[in-house]
């Protein structure tokens, strides 16, 4: 994020490199196992499962003097750095080339993961794309303009600012707003969203770089506007079907969030959700959607008597997902509206689920004991993520229920093989975990064609029908019966 506004305002051939660890570093695992291995052991690995990628010195040296050749100024590239290798492996493999015999000699003892330690490692980043370059070993993000940032320096003196007043509670905030795929610490500890609220503002109030970040229109007034609405329920759900496409039946809705504002009209969700995100308002605006959602399906199941019940989905943004509370609010939401726990499906990130497995995967096993379905939203944008998350949920998650498709892969289908080829991957996915997936942004018959001949069962998008509201989803449910 510095580099590339730098490389643009200085004129300068500044590029970014990004790849893993390399054996033999300063402060690479193999030195560390080394001494170990030299005193008679134990090796220390904080977890059976954890992996890294790793190249040597020479390659990554090479491989860096090749980049900076290729580029120009201002460009992400990515080194191939093959395929991940298991921690547990390679300290076997150390032992045995150190003449040693593992559980006889030399002993491997699993300490637990360390606080914010990722099983695997991220390179590629969720809704990156990445090119080919003239050597087949370095790849070049294709979207890199998306990590400029307007207000970077602005933000980064914020940062400083929050640092010097050793207030942690704010940096978490500042970084979550910086870096998208940030998880904050006061995600997973029951800190108030109100706590964090009061000191942006107070700091708003103090005439700090926050201030010109956040003062224009869009800034304090929509915070107390979307306190506002939530008491008088501005807030409005509209529903998209989920059609089977052999049959052409309507088997659930999507809730989709809308706020009508008293004096902007009707806003959609990237109007205020981030704002929402960052104040924390979005847990009780979550809480609202869910109470609503689960009222108004339990009203129709019964006003129509569906032969088959019908299923809503409402999306869990990551700080959803992972406040404390969520399965105590969740279960006497269901317990006052009586309805049935199987017809509600929540929707989760998948870079919730790949970025966080260790603390999802706890929110994961609360969640099914109550028996809703999960699903996870947004596949199919990396290939990399799609590998992991297939790995994830078979050796660590169980079954989720189903995985939903992202827009922009069937967007281009008729246009791109490389979204027929990831579209294939996710079916054989769900075919070999028995889970089910539903295709988002149909568009045309085309697409509906293509789908079919894929075997993919379910669909969702504007071809079917715009999202529309309670009265009119009554007369869609009606003409189905």
């Amino acid at each position: 994020m510095l580099v590339l506004p730098a490389a643009k305002t200085s004129g300068k051939p500044f590029v970014v490199v990004r790849f893993g660890n390399v054996l033999g570093s300063r402060g690479s695992v193999v030195p560390t196992f080394k001494r170990q291995i030299a005193e008679g052991g134990p090796i220390t690995i904080t977890h059976p499962d954890i992996s890294r990628y790793f190249m040597t010195i020479p390659e990554a040296v090479q491989l860096l003097l090749q980049a900076a050749v290729l580029g120009d100024g201002g460009q992400v590239f990515m080194l191939d750095m093959g395929q991940p290798v298991r921690i547990v492996d390679l300290a076997k493999d150390l032992i045995r080339l150190s003449g040693y015999e593992l559980g006889k000699d030399i002993d491997i003892v699993f300490t637990g993961l360390r606080p914010g330690e990722k099983l695997f490692e991220e390179l590629f980043i969720h809704g990156e794309t990445y090119d080919k370059t003239e050597h087949e070993k370095i790849m070049i993000l294709g979207n890199a303009s998306r990590i400029v940032r307007t207000n970077i320096d602005l933000e980064i003196e914020a940062i400083c600012e929050a640092a010097n007043r050793n207030d942690a509670s704010l940096i978490w905030f500042l970084l979550e707003q910086l870096v998208p795929e940030y998880i904050a610490g006061y995600s997973t500890v029951d800190l108030q969203a109100t706590n964090i609220l009061k000191e942006k503002v107070e700091l708003l109030e103090n005439g700090s770089q926050l201030h010109k970040i956040y003062s224009g229109e869009a800034s304090v007034q929509i915070e107390n506007d979307l306190l506002a609405a939530l008491e008088l329920e501005e807030f409005r759900l509209n529903y998209q079907p989920i059609v089977c496409l052999n049959t052409d039946q309507i088997r659930g809705f999507e809730v989709l969030l809308r706020w009508q504002h008293p004096t902007r009209g009707l806003l959609g969700p990237d109007e205020f959700i981030p704002l929402a995100e960052a104040t924390g308002l979005i847990v009780p605006i979550g809480e609202w959607v869910l109470r609503q959602a689960c009222t108004q399906m339990q009203i129709w199941q019964l006003q129509f008597c569906v032969n088959v019940p019908l299923t809503v989905s409402v999306n869990l943004t990551s700080k959803q997902f992972f406040q404390p509370d969520l399965i105590e609010k969740l279960c006497q939401i269901i317990k006052d509206t009586n309805f049935n726990a199987s017809g509600l499906k929540l929707e989760i990130p998948e870079e919730v689920v790949t970025q966080n497995s260790e603390l999802a995967n706890g929110v994961f096993v609360k969640l099914k004991a109550l028996g809703v379905q999960l699903q996870i939203d947004h596949c199919g944008l990396s290939d990399r993520s799609l590998t992991r998350l297939h790995r994830l949920i078979r050796m660590k998650y169980g079954k989720f229920d189903s995985l939903k498709l992202d827009c922009s892969v069937v967007s281009g289908l008729e246009t791109n093989d490389a979204n027929l080829e990831t579209i294939q991957k996710i079916i054989a996915i769900t075919q070999e975990l028995d889970m089910g997936m539903i295709a988002t942004g149909v568009e045309t018959s085309e697409q509906i064609a293509q789908l079919k001949a894929l075997k993919c069962v379910y669909g969702q998008g504007y071809f079917f029908s715009k999202p529309v509201a309670g009265s009119e989803v009554d007369k869609l449910i009606g003409a189905q019966v």
